[in-house]
């Protein structure tokens, strides 16, 4: 409970500075901890400042209403983020100072007012300082959030250790059309958590696209065997197979898959080509019905060879 206790403060410590003073902001900030393991020194550091900020609260509360309705507002609603009770990987996150800042901004209205009645100039001067600096902070760190390239190479840059940044990014990659990055960013991201296994099966899907199908296999395996619950894994792993020549894995993996998500429509599809490929089209029309009543596009050629071998089976029978 005690580290709990550290970790709120630092929050409370790391909200306030970076919502007064923006630097070194990230998409992703992950709990500090000491080389050796542990809670480092700077955690424990925070708890005497979380100390200090308190006491200046109350000190200007009792001066000003307006004070006090607003930093009792900022640490109501930033209270419910200090991850008292854990959740994620993240110590914090920018988006959580967006409704306390409302209470912050309040506080600081009043004490700019105060400082304006002494001393008009100087206020003034260290106001409009204070805004084109921050309105300057604002544009430069718009340029990461430009888009998904962008933003975790920013969180990258800033921590080098975010497993899905790295996950994010190869994704990114690979839709840009670079497999070599994307994939020595799944490396990286498997590196760091070798349990992840979204990283598993992106890496598979970018090996089985270009013409690494014994790893993909590998890859595929892996991910179903770290998280067996998810469908979209034993489709893809089900695709590779069929590549490979092995139609009656394949006809598992998709009927794992379907079993998993019954409106997978999708995998109904594929396991009705998978029929058809071991001779036993007829069979596999409700398959390719089905996926067309889930809203497939199943194209009109392929349904026209499906009924034709229905037709043909039931022919056959009837002779």
């Amino acid at each position: 409970m005690a580290s709990r206790l550290a970790y709120a403060c630092y929050g409370i410590v790391h909200y306030a500075l970076t919502t007064v003073a923006p630097r070194g902001l990230a998409g992703m900030y992950r709990y500090p901890t000491a080389p050796a393991g542990g809670i480092p020194t700077a955690v424990w550091g925070s708890v005497v400042a979380a100390a200090v900020l308190g006491a200046l609260a109350v000190w200007a509360g009792r001066r000003s209403r307006v004070a006090a309705y607003g930093l009792g507002f900022a640490v109501t609603t930033i209270a419910l983020v200090l991850q008292i009770l854990p959740v994620g990987d993240a110590v914090a996150a920018d988006r959580y100072t967006y409704l306390p800042s409302i209470g912050l901004a309040t506080a600081l209205a009043a004490a700019i007012a105060w400082a304006l009645a002494r001393w008009p100039r100087m206020a003034s001067a260290t106001v409009a300082a204070a805004v084109l600096a921050l309105a300057t902070g604002s544009w430069i760190r718009c340029g990461a959030w430009r888009d998904e390239m962008t933003f975790w190479t920013d969180v990258l840059a800033k921590d080098p250790s975010v497993t899905i940044a790295h996950q994010n990014l190869g994704v990114a990659l690979d839709d840009r059309g670079d497999p070599a990055g994307a994939l020595f960013h799944f490396d990286a991201a498997i590196r760091l958590n070798p349990r992840f296994a979204e990283a598993w099966w992106a890496r598979a899907n970018v090996r089985a696209a270009h013409g690494n199908l014994p790893g993909a296999l590998d890859d595929y395996a892996e991910a179903v065997r770290l998280d067996p619950a998810v469908p979209k894994y034993w489709l893809n792993r089900a695709l590779a197979l069929g590549d490979a020549g092995r139609w009656d894995d394949t006809l598992a993996a998709l009927t794992e898959a379907i079993r998993l998500d019954p409106q997978f429509a999708e995998a109904y599809l594929n396991r009705g080509l998978a029929l058809e490929q071991m001779g036993r089209a007829a069979e596999g029309l409700p398959d390719v019905l089905r996926a067309s009543y889930l809203g497939y596009p199943v194209e009109p050629a392929v349904l026209a060879r499906f009924n034709a071998a229905r037709d043909g089976a039931q022919g056959s029978s009837a002779r």
